[in-house]
């Protein structure tokens, strides 16, 4: 390669960089006035394991099944064509979308803080990426509760948390699972 061709092709990487870069500076741009205008919605039909299975995965064998001295926790078993391609652990309570073949669901307890949001490609059957929300500052109590629900547009994954401490919208690039806005409502607790 000549001087000039690794020249012209470090011009074009550095420009598809800036390129990407200013379009995700965009992106988090256009959700945190998203945010800023949000105003506190609970759709309580929506925030749990049935819906979600129902809704996003109806081109799927679901299996769900309470398991032995679990307490409150359920297996999920997401099957095609007879064989098991995901499974994971929650209660009621988990709440999944989909957008094409990525299952993003929420993985938290409802008596403690937090939540993590996990993006799995049910077509390749392998996980993208885990991420813990930024949600609300935890808060010591002796009864807490957590409650998450999750919806997208295409682009990013809204999650809509009501905790103990408060309550949540948070936006996540659908790809990257990264932060695009979060905003914080005063609790009615």
């Amino acid at each position: 390669m000549t001087r000039n061709s690794l020249f012209a092709l470090a011009l074009v990487a550095t420009t598809a960089l800036f390129m990407s870069c200013n379009e995700t500076d965009q992106m988090v741009t256009a959700y945190q006035q998203k945010a800023r205008e949000a105003k506190w919605e609970w759709v309580p039909d929506e925030g749990n394991l049935l819906t979600s299975a129902v809704t996003y995965l109806s081109d799927y064998e679901v299996q769900i099944v309470c398991q032995k001295g679990g307490r409150s926790q359920l297996q999920v078993s997401i099957h095609s064509d007879g064989q098991e391609i995901y499974s994971l652990t929650g209660h009621a309570g988990t709440a999944f979308t989909r957008i094409e073949d990525v299952l993003y669901w929420t993985h938290y307890s409802p008596i403690s803080h937090g939540c993590t949001l996990v993006a799995f490609d049910l077509k390749v059957q392998k996980e993208l990426w885990r991420k813990q929300l930024k949600a609300m500052e935890p808060l010591m109590h002796s009864r807490y509760s957590n409650r998450i629900g999750i919806a997208d547009d295409g682009k990013a994954i809204i999650v809509c948390g009501e905790e103990s401490a408060g309550r949540y919208i948070e936006y996540r690039d659908a790809k990257t699972g990264e932060l695009l806005a979060n905003k914080r409502f005063p609790s009615d607790f």
